[in-house]
């Protein structure tokens, strides 16, 4: 099987170190000469471009099996560019596919927006808030789009990433005492880093398709987190500006309960387990 690892930033690096298996073959991209040395190790080959160069989608796609995207643009201001146009380059390649093709795309629960706390599923009408995640609405659309009688579309929405380098005690020292949007009392959505690699792998193997989410069974809300995170670090909280109203993120529980049911288990199911990893 050849296997194509689209954006080899956190997680798709991730991806690439722990999925050791001789039978696939492993083709990395980025956008950065610079990281070329750093993934000869983990990929057979290793293609510096972007995703909006149709040509070169075109090529992967075709020399492939297995394609997962883990794109992410380095600012803002090219967010559109970044995610709509390199999906759009991948649906233009796989137009026509005949060989069995797998298309797995790393997605936000962003997109479920303002939920009024309740706790929503896969079934759930998107509401998102965002202009990044009305985006994200397109991109998800784009890659079920994708689907056919040879290619399975899997869309994996993740909640907030932490994990090893991206710890929640080094959020928090980054937010003590700084001013944030809203009451606080929004629930949580995280995603561990680790869960999300098995979780790739998990439905790379059992096919799954359509949309999964992929988040702990924590919804601590942001206000509780942040404050038990700064007392054990002896920090001060964060200041909560109710005047301000939350113009990112989402307002809701997402519910995992579609990717257990299919028998996938959680290496880190509660966000606020404090282990070494998380302590920077």
């Amino acid at each position: 099987m050849h296997a194509v690892i689209m954006g080899a930033g956190y997680i798709g690096t991730a991806l690439l170190q722990q999925w050791v298996d001789p039978s696939v073959e492993f083709t990395a991209t980025t956008t950065t000469e610079e990281k070329v040395s750093s993934l000869d190790s983990m990929a057979k080959h290793v293609v510096v471009m972007e995703g909006t160069d149709r040509d070169a989608v075109a090529k992967l796609v075709d020399g492939s099996d297995v394609l997962v995207v883990c794109v992410a643009p380095s600012t803002s201001d090219n967010y559109r560019e970044v995610y709509l146009d390199t999906a759009n380059s991948i649906a233009a390649s796989l137009d026509g596919r005949e060989r069995p093709f797998y298309l797995l795309y790393t997605s936000s629960t962003s997109v479920y927006g303002d939920q009024n706390g309740a706790s929503v599923d896969e079934a759930t009408e998107r509401c998102p808030i965002s202009e990044s995640a009305r985006i994200l609405c397109e991109v998800e659309d784009i890659i079920l789009g994708c689907s056919s009688s040879a290619v399975t579309s899997c869309v994996l929405r993740l909640g907030g990433i932490y994990g090893p380098g991206r710890g929640l005690q080094a959020r928090a020292r980054r937010m003590s005492e700084r001013q944030l949007t809203g009451t606080g009392e929004l629930p949580t959505n995280h995603s561990h880093r680790d869960d999300i690699v098995a979780g790739i792998r998990f439905c790379i193997d059992k096919r799954c398709q359509g949309v999964v989410n992929l988040v702990n069974d924590d919804h601590t809300s942001r206000k509780e987190l942040y404050a038990n995170l700064c007392r054990g670090l002896n920090v001060p909280e964060p200041v909560w500006n109710e005047s301000q109203p939350l113009t990112h993120g989402s307002n809701c529980k997402v519910s995992n309960a579609k990717i257990k049911e299919l028998g996938f288990h959680f290496l880190h199911p509660m966000a606020l387990v404090k282990t070494e990893e998380h302590i920077l």
